[in-house]
């Protein structure tokens, strides 16, 4: 063999091995996200949704989108953070995920939303945001990398018909695009009586706002009528990516004495941000009146106007009603000594020990009843005191907290934490004998 043929042959084998490593190619693809990101073969873009500056707790939506020129080889992670004066809420476990057509090639799109809800007036700020991706390089090689999104700043302010310049935007409103309050008795308010008690339920319902963020009731408080408020229920419910928070409070009102109890009107003030206007919703006012209630009369005080006097006909209209009032008082007389004798009222003990049975059974319902059967019968004087006065002047602390606990398992609502302990009557009737304390209204606590 020549060395002319020999030479021509270790030629071509070096132009061969030039073309088949891939270290000696005048291109080398891209191998890390950084070089992806500066060739434009990975974008990365933060957007906020409404663009225009937003009102305090209106939901403002963080967008991020990633797009590739190849695929997504692995799942996506995006970084804890926290955005300082807004509640950031991550409803979504997983991105959408879409394709886009760029300068006729197909691109893979990933978008992840997050809600903001800010909570004062002025800059907030988004920070960057670290982003784990992991997308196919051109060998079909996953390429793995740790990325960040740029800050975006979020503008908020408070409309002047909300608020005064100046003010500070943490108030009673919401803003949303619906908001309705609702509100139902858990019986009718008329023909009350003491004693009886009237749960009010209102419930508090948005869009795009979570029940955390919902207004809450004012309770008064009034003399002579208990309010025992429950706690108030949550609830979140995501249709179709509306989301709707539910809030409902529960109050029940018990009337512990005879009267009129009027509850103010309440007023929620609310943000449209569709049609960015202020709007109030009125819960108006409710009356609480007993049925033996008698209004106070207001007297009219008028110039003495001088006028004569019939002395005749006053003397005839005296004489004729003495004569009906004696016919009255005789016949009167007469019914009384025909009918039957009275019957005999029910006894401070027979009373007594039908309280101490009911607690036994743990039935407080029934052991309120009785207790004010022993009210009326052991105490209707006008020198009557409270019910829980006389536990107080009793010096037994204890008696108070059975009293107490009888009341919460009655009124309030909520399930038995403890059981109700008899509270000793008749020791207390005698203990009380003894001791003269005077008040000027009748309740039981």
């Amino acid at each position: 063999m020549s060395r002319h043929l020999l030479f021509t042959r270790a030629s071509w084998l070096l132009v061969l091995a030039w073309l088949l490593c891939p270290a000696w190619s005048v291109a080398q693809p891209a191998v890390t996200l950084e070089e992806l990101l500066q060739e434009g073969r990975l974008q990365i873009e933060t957007t906020l949704i409404p663009a225009e500056p937003a009102v305090p707790t209106q939901q403002v939506e963080l967008v991020i989108e990633i797009a590739t020129d190849r695929w997504f080889a692995a799942g996506t992670r995006i970084g804890l953070f926290e955005v300082e004066g807004a509640l950031l809420l991550r409803r979504n476990s997983f991105a959408t995920n879409l394709t886009r057509r760029i300068r006729g090639q197909t691109w893979t799109v990933q978008l992840w939303t997050m809600h903001l809800h800010p909570q004062r007036n002025g800059e907030i700020q988004v920070p960057a945001i670290n982003l784990d991706i992991t997308v196919a390089g051109d060998d079909g090689r996953p390429v793995v990398g740790r990325v960040q999104t740029n800050p975006v700043t979020l503008s908020v302010s408070t409309p002047g018909d909300l608020a005064p310049p100046g003010a500070s935007a943490k108030t009673g409103w919401v803003a949303t695009d619906s908001f309705l309050v609702e509100e139902k008795f858990s019986r009718s308010l008329e023909n009350l009586k003491p004693g009886d008690a009237v749960t009010h339920t209102v419930s508090f319902e948005a869009n795009n706002l979570p029940a955390l963020l919902l207004p809450t009731l004012s309770h008064t408080t009034i003399d002579g009528l208990g309010v025992y408020p429950q706690q108030p229920k949550f609830s979140d419910s995501n249709n179709r990516g509306v989301v709707t928070g539910r809030r409902i409070e529960a109050v029940t009102y018990v009337l512990e004495k005879p009267g009129s109890f009027v509850l103010p009107q309440q007023e929620f003030v609310w943000w449209h941000t569709g049609f960015r206007e202020r709007r109030i919703v009125v819960l108006p006012e409710f009356k609480l009146e007993t049925i033996d209630y008698v209004a106070p009369v207001e007297s009219e005080v008028s110039s003495p106007v001088p006028e004569r006097v019939d002395w005749t006909s006053m003397a005839t209209a005296a004489v004729v009603f003495v004569l009906l009032l004696f016919l009255l008082v005789r016949r009167r007389s007469q019914a009384l000594r025909e009918a039957e004798a009275p019957v005999q009222p029910v006894s401070l003990a027979q009373l007594e020990r039908q309280f101490a049975a009911h607690c036994r059974r743990d039935d407080p319902q029934q052991a309120i009843a009785v207790l004010y059967r022993w009210l009326d019968y052991s105490g209707s004087q006008p020198d009557t005191i409270g019910f829980r006065q006389r536990l107080e002047v009793s010096g037994e602390t204890q008696l108070v907290r059975d009293f107490d606990v009888l009341l919460s398992r009655v009124y309030s609502g909520e399930p038995a934490t403890a059981r109700i302990s008899p509270i000793p009557l008749r020791r207390l009737r005698k203990s009380l004998a003894n001791k003269r304390v005077v008040s000027s209204d009748f309740s039981l606590n």
